[in-house]
């Protein structure tokens, strides 16, 4: 693999990060749902109060999207990476694929679910129902902790295996990917702050990867 190429692919993770943020931080934070669990007299308020999209809404929603198409090819360059160090078509590179597209998956097929409540809710729409669409986006997105730390283990058992990631980085990783598979089980706690060390972790190694290139990307690109 050219390391420019290389370097281009590992930058997504930084750009998956800051269109994520712009999306649902910034150009949503107005508009944010009730956090999971939150009791149904609660959504309904919010759901109330929401009129017809707005232009900021849709821009909340194409950058969330986008974001995501980044993520994916982030996610593909790590199982790259993992891949050449593995000696190609091994189990570990294959389960980082895997998981983070999945991850990438449920997110992409949560936002219409939300979006569905938010679009009828000027119309009326039944509370019972709005609340349950809300519910599913909350634990969809509560779901992909779980699997982006299936993700991570693998990408640390790769890095730390066959030196496909600086020592630092993996153990690093190892540490994250701990966090998000507890996450879901402590969500009345510090469940969140584990989605918050998984976005740290992504810009790190974004950063990471493109000021230092793998062994076999320099080697790669020596005739």
């Amino acid at each position: 693999m050219d390391r420019l190429v290389y370097r281009i692919f590992a930058a997504s993770g930084v750009a998956y990060v800051a269109l994520v943020v712009l999306g649902n931080d910034i150009l949503g934070g107005s508009s944010q749902a009730p956090d999971p669990g939150a009791p149904r007299a609660a959504i309904a308020q919010w759901l109330a109060v929401q009129g017809a999209p707005t232009l900021k809404d849709w821009g909340s929603l194409y950058s969330e999207c986008l974001g995501l198409l980044f993520f994916l090819v982030f996610v593909a360059m790590l199982a790259a990476t993992i891949r050449r160090a593995e000696g190609g078509g091994g189990p570990v590179a294959m389960t980082v694929l895997a998981a983070g597209a999945t991850s990438a998956a449920i997110k992409l097929i949560s936002i219409p679910i939300a979006l569905a409540a938010i679009y009828r809710a000027p119309q009326g729409i039944d509370i019972q129902l709005g609340a349950a669409l809300i519910d599913i986006n909350n634990f969809c997105f509560i779901l992909t902790w779980a699997v982006d730390g299936v993700m991570l283990a693998a990408l640390a058992i790769g890095g730390l295996r066959y030196q496909a990631l600086p020592a630092w980085l993996a153990w690093f990783t190892a540490v994250v990917a701990v966090a998000l598979l507890a996450a879901p089980a402590l969500i009345a706690g510090p469940g969140f702050l584990a989605m918050l060390l998984f976005l740290v972790w992504a810009v790190v190694s974004s950063i990471t990867l493109v000021l230092r290139p793998a062994g076999h990307v320099a080697a790669a690109a020596t005739p």
